[in-house]
Order: C-alpha cells, then sequence, then structure tokens
C-alpha cells in the first residue's frame, strides 16, 4: 500500500487522499515490469521495504534494461510524499511522450514549440486515423487504440510539462 495509506490513523475527522496512491503502486510493480523484484515484497525470508518507513535511498535501482528517463521517473512515482510525485497524468503522458514522440525531444534539452508539438499531434492523428483502418495486425491495432486514448486526452499544456520535466531529469543526467 502507497504511504499515506498504510499509515493513515482512523479516526472519526481523518482523510485518505488516494488520488496518488495507485499511481505509487504501479511504480512498484514497473520492477517487475522491467525484469526486477518488486522491492516492498517478502519472499524467501528476505524482507521487502516497509513503505511507511523506507527512504529514497533504500529503493535499489531498476533493471539496467530500463531506459534512464524510465528509472528516473518510477523513482519520482515511488517518493514517500504524495506531493512530490508528478500527478498520474503527467506521469502517463511522459511514458507517451517516451513512446511516440520524436527522439530529440526526450534526448537533448533544446526547447520544443508548440508548433513543433501541434505538427507532432497533427502527424499521430493522420497516422491512426488512416492506418488503423487497413487490415493490421491486432497487436498493430491495440497500439493504435492506445496512440488515440492519448490523443483524445491529452493538451497541449499537458505535453509541455511532461516536456519540462524530461528535460530538467535530461540536465540533471548531463550535470
Amino acid at each position: 500500500m502507497a504511504p499515506e495509506v498504510a499509515g493513515a490513523k482512523p479516526g472519526p475527522f481523518n482523510t485518505i487522499d488516494y488520488s496518488k496512491s495507485d499511481l505509487w503502486t504501479a511504480g512498484t510493480i514497473a520492477y517487475e515490469i522491467f525484469g526486477g523484484t518488486n522491492p516492498f515484497y517478502s519472499s524467501k525470508g528476505k524482507q521487502g521495504l516497509l513503505s511507511t518507513q523506507y527512504s529514497m535511498a533504500d529503493l535499489p535501482e531498476l533493471p539496467t534494461c530500463t531506459p534512464i528517463l524510465l528509472s528516473k521517473l518510477v523513482h519520482s512515482i515511488l517518493n514517500r510524499q504524495p506531493e512530490q510525485r508528478p500527478e498520474p497524468k503527467q506521469a502517463a503522458t511522459i511514458c507517451q511522450l517516451f513512446l511516440w514522440s520524436p527522439s530529440l525531444w526526450i534526448k537533448e534539452t533544446t526547447r520544443v514549440s508548440s508548433q513543433d508539438i501541434l505538427q507532432w499531434l497533427l502527424t499521430m492523428t493522420t497516422k491512426v486515423l488512416c492506418e488503423s483502418r487497413w487490415g493490421n495486425t491486432d497487436s498493430a491495432l491495440q497500439e493504435y487504440q492506445l496512440v488515440a486514448t492519448f490523443l483524445t486526452t491529452t493538451s497541449l499544456r499537458d505535453i509541455k510539462t511532461s516536456l519540462v520535466w524530461i528535460q530538467d531529469q535530461i540536465e540533471e543526467v548531463t550535470e
């Protein structure tokens, strides 16, 4: 359970903010997605981290196959303080940009203009509208559905905010 949920004290005037607890749980599962072990599971006599008592330094590195940007995102998601975690929508947008945006956007710190973003969104929309109609494989159709869902729920502001986060991470790595 997310630290804010696991450490909550019951009482008549206490409330729990669940808005980022599912995101935290997704961050723990990311270890398994990338081929590692969830650091919060206990197994084979080894005690996992306690969600109410760990520090960021206690988090193990993700497997080496994990892209650096996604590793930084997962560590950010697992921050014990919910207010220090990204918003779930921002985390999802960062993942979408990692998958589908021009590679220079996630490799360099050059400023991406609104015009560049809009051009990319138009290209992605055209691709989904045109290519998804021509007898593709099931996996291709599923990817088009993911892209279409992203396109229908994103905004220019979401993308710009996520690009700023990405570029901040790039600057940290290059310093």
